[in-house]
C-alpha cells in the first residue's frame, strides 16, 4: 500500500540471458518481481511460463523473421525451462494456450521498437500463430466495443457510371474487361471498401496522435503540409498490418519470374555451322585479336549491323527472341554478334493485355553467337505526332503493322527496375562506335 498505485506492468529480458523478468511502475520506482511467497507461488509459476513463452517467441523471431511456424515449434520444443519452475518443457500446447498473451506481449514490444524496426508481429510465423489460436488484436479494447451498435447501412442504387473515358480507353476496358465492368460484385465491393482501412476496434486505433512523431508533424492539424499522408506511429493498427503482410505474401507468390535473355543464354555455347555463315566483304576493323565485319550471310540471307533479326533460345518451347545487330565479328571464339535485347511486351507490367507485336528498348546486351540467329525480322520505329496531347479521344487505327511473323514496332523504352515506360533515347551510336 505504501507503494502507491501501479501505473503499469511490464515484462523484460529480451536481450539473449537466461531470465525473463516481470516488473511494475509507480509514481515513485519500477520494480523487479523476484521470488514469490509459497502462497502465491502457484500463480506466478504460471505467469512465469507466459513471460519465458513470450520470451523465446520474441528472441527467435529477433533474428529470424523469415522462418515457419514449424521452425518456432521446434526451438519451443528444444528450449529447456530455467531452473526452479514447476514444468520440465515447453510444448505447442502452452504456446496455442497462452497465444493471446504471447501476442499482446509482442505487439507492445513492437510499439517500444524504433520507427525503422520492421514489426515482429507481421512475420509469417506469428501469422499463422495468430490463425491458428484465433487470437484477437486489440483484445481488450474489441470486447468493449462489442455492445455498440450502428444504424443499418442503406444501400443507394449507384446508377449509371459517371466516368468519362477516351475512344481508346473504351475500346481496351470494352475488349478485357467488359464481364467485370457488367456484373455486380456487391461482396467483393464491399471486401475492396474495407481493404487496407482500420479495423476501428483494437487499443491502437482508439488512441488520438501524439502530436510528436514524424508523422504527426507533418499533419495539417499539426502544422505541416499534410504531404507524407502517414498514420501516427503510435497508431498504426496491429490487424491491418496483418492483412497487408497476408495480402503481399499472396501477391509476391504470384508474380512469375521473368528472366531476361542475358541470364538465360549467358554462358551456353552452340555448336557453329560454318557451311551456313559466311562474312560478305572484307573486315572494317581489326586489333589483333577480333575482325570485325559489317555484313554477313546466313543462309542465303544478308545481314548487316543494324538489322534486328530473331534468336533461337536454347529450349524450343520458348519463343523466339528479338535482338538488334550492333557489331560483327571474328576471334577464337568463333564468329559474334553483339545484341542489344528487345522486350515483349508480355515480359512488362503490361503481361496478356499489350499489343504482341509491340517491343520496348530495354538496357539488355550480350555477345552472342551468329550461329543463334533464326532469321532477319522487320522492326520499325512510331514515334509520337507532334500534335499527340490533343489527339486523345480520336478515332485512331490501332494497327501499327501487318502480322506476317517477321514485323513488328516499338514506341517506348522500358525501365525493367522501376517498371516504367519512357521516351526511347534519341541518339544514335556513331559509325566509328559500329564496330564496338
Amino acid at each position: 500500500k505504501k507503494l502507491g498505485p501501479i501505473n503499469a506492468w511490464w515484462i523484460t529480458g529480451f536481450d539473449g540471458g537466461e531470465k525473463a523478468l516481470i516488473g511494475f511502475s509507480t509514481a515513485f520506482a519500477d520494480y523487479i518481481l523476484m521470488e514469490p511467497s509459497e502462497e502465491y507461488a502457484p500463480t506466478f509459476a504460471l505467469m512465469q511460463e507466459k513471460i519465458y513463452m513470450s520470451k523465446i517467441v520474441v528472441e527467435f523471431l529477433q533474428n529470424n523473421r523469415h522462418v515457419s511456424y514449424e521452425d518456432l515449434l521446434n526451438k519451443i520444443e528444444t528450449t529447456v525451462p530455467p531452473a526452479g519452475l514447476n514444468f520440465n518443457r515447453f510444448t505447442e500446447d502452452s504456446l496455442l494456450r497462452h497465444a493471446q498473451f504471447v501476442v499482446e506481449q509482442v505487439e507492445s514490444y513492437d510499439e517500444a521498437g524504433d520507427s525503422d524496426e520492421p514489426p515482429v508481429l507481421i512475420t509469417p510465423c506469428m501469422r499463422d500463430l495468430i490463425k491458428l489460436a484465433g487470437v484477437t488484436l486489440g483484445k481488450r479494447r474489441a470486447v468493449r466495443r462489442q455492445a455498440i451498435r450502428h444504424p443499418t447501412r442503406i444501400d443507394k442504387d449507384k446508377g449509371p457510371t459517371k466516368a468519362t473515358t477516351t475512344k481508346l480507353v473504351y475500346l481496351i476496358f470494352d475488349t478485357f474487361f467488359s464481364e467485370q465492368i457488367e456484373k455486380d460484385e456487391r461482396e467483393e465491393d464491399k471486401e475492396n471498401a474495407t481493404k487496407r482501412r482500420r479495423c476501428g476496434v483494437c487499443e491502437v486505433c482508439q488512441q488520438p496522435e501524439c502530436g510528436k512523431c514524424k508523422a504527426c508533424q507533418n499533419m495539417v492539424k499539426f502544422g505541416g503540409s499534410g504531404r507524407s499522408k502517414q498514420a501516427c506511429l503510435q497508431r498504426r493498427c496491429p490487424n491491418l498490418a496483418v492483412r497487408e503482410a497476408d495480402e503481399d505474401e499472396e501477391v509476391d507468390d504470384n508474380i512469375p519470374e521473368m528472366p531476361s535473355p542475358k541470364k538465360m543464354l549467358q554462358g551456353r555455347k552452340k555448336k557453329q555451322n560454318k557451311s551456313r555463315i559466311c562474312w560478305v566483304g572484307e573486315p572494317i576493323k581489326s586489333d589483333g585479336k577480333k575482325d570485325y565485319y559489317q555484313r554477313v550471310c546466313i543462309d542465303s540471307e544478308t545481314l548487316e549491323v543494324g538489322d534486328c533479326v530473331s534468336v533461337s533460345p536454347d529450349d524450343p518451347t520458348k519463343p523466339l527472341y528479338l535482338a538488334r545487330v550492333t557489331a560483327m565479328w571474328e576471334d577464337s571464339g568463333g564468329q559474334m554478334f553483339h545484341a542489344h535485347w528487345f522486350c515483349p511486351g508480355s515480359d512488362t507490367v503490361l503481361g496478356a493485355t499489350s499489343d504482341p507485336l509491340e517491343l520496348f528498348l530495354v538496357d539488355e546486351c550480350e555477345d552472342m553467337q551468329l550461329s543463334y540467329i533464326h532469321g532477319k525480322v522487320n522492326v520499325t520505329y512510331r514515334a509520337p505526332s507532334d500534335n499527340w496531347a490533343m489527339e486523345g479521344g480520336l478515332d485512331t487505327e490501332l494497327k501499327m503493322v501487318e502480322d506476317d511473323g517477321r514485323s513488328y514496332f516499338y514506341q517506348m523504352w522500358y525501365d525493367q527496375e522501376y517498371a516504367r515506360f519512357e521516351s526511347p533515347p534519341g541518339a544514335r551510336p556513331g559509325d566509328d562506335n559500329k564496330h564496338r
